[in-house]
């Protein structure tokens, strides 16, 4: 949640003061100009870097857990298009979600032949000088409809974790999983925009990642987001009551791209993605770590 308050810049500023009065006005210029650079360059991307990145440290992410598999669709997308991958469910750290977008070489090859794939994220990650740049030279942006259209608009594609935070707060269960889904409807209507297709993702297992808060707990945190301050979502707890996940096994599935029909609105398309997500989950839910799950769309 650090990143959603105003505590990265407490810390910035506390940290000019320190250069100032222990090198004096010097370091203080430096480091500051340092950080002026940082924030207005924030959208700066490097596939070079995220292949570094990608190979040095997300793929420690898929060897973390025990095994984590891909189902892809039998016929290739039309290529071209560009495609909003329409994630779920959230998760408390959107795990699945990072290997799904970072590792996309691993599954996308015969599917998916054109365009960068690019994520998403909470635009609160970005307020963090040094963090942003590192996020946006690996390939993330903060998921607001212009970046979504601007990524579409050159070709690329853009993986979006629809619940968000709403979600998060909503809880986690063993047995259920609960994604927000009917009142989101923005990616629906960019992509009938912009002529885009919406292809449903369901990471399975992702919720059971880390221990499950109270709903009264959640409520709590829901209530101060709303009304007084955005603090993000609560301390997450995995391994040793700490924010490591758990080695638990991962299964995502990939479903059939969805593109409106001509004169279709929003809330028709919407509730076909709703419809081809449910089926999506059915299809595959037993062959899943919990084949037991239920899907609740609140």
């Amino acid at each position: 949640m650090i990143p959603f308050t105003i505590i990265p810049h407490v810390i910035c500023l506390m940290f000019l003061y320190w250069s100032y009065k222990r090198h004096g006005a010097y370091a203080f210029m430096y480091f500051f100009t340092i950080f002026a650079v940082l924030a207005l360059f924030p959208n700066v991307y490097s596939p070079t870097y995220r292949r570094a990145v990608r190979e040095t440290f997300y793929r420690l992410f898929a060897r973390y857990v025990p095994k984590a598999q891909y189902i892809v669709p039998d016929k290739p997308f039309p290529e071209d298009k560009s495609y909003i991958f329409a994630c779920h469910p959230h998760g408390r750290m959107f795990y699945s979600g990072i290997l799904f977008t970072q590792l996309h070489e691993t599954w996308r090859e015969g599917i998916l032949k054109n365009g960068d794939i690019f994520m998403g994220a909470a635009g609160g990650f970005f307020y963090i000088p040094i963090l942003n740049l590192l996020f946006s030279l690996a390939g993330t942006v903060p998921v607001t409809k212009s970046n979504i259209v601007a990524k579409l608009r050159e070709g690329s594609h853009m993986t979006i974790l629809i619940g968000g935070i709403k979600e998060v707060l909503m809880g986690t269960e063993d047995h259920v999983d609960r994604i927000y889904l009917k009142k989101r409807k923005g990616f629906i209507k960019i992509a009938i925009e912009e002529n885009a297709g919406v292809v449903p993702v369901y990471f399975f297992n992702e919720n059971q990642m880390f221990n499950h808060n109270s709903k009264s707990f959640l409520k709590i945190f829901e209530h101060i987001n709303k009304y007084y301050y955005r603090l993000g979502v609560p301390f997450f707890r995995g391994r040793y009551n700490l924010p490591m996940p758990f080695r638990r096994p991962l299964l995502m599935a990939i479903g059939e791209p969805l593109f409106a029909k001509e004169g279709e609105n929003v809330d028709s398309f919407h509730q076909r993605y709703m419809q081809a997500l449910r089926e999506l989950f059915d299809k595959y839910v037993p062959y899943s770590p919990h084949p037991d799950t239920q899907l609740d769309i609140q």
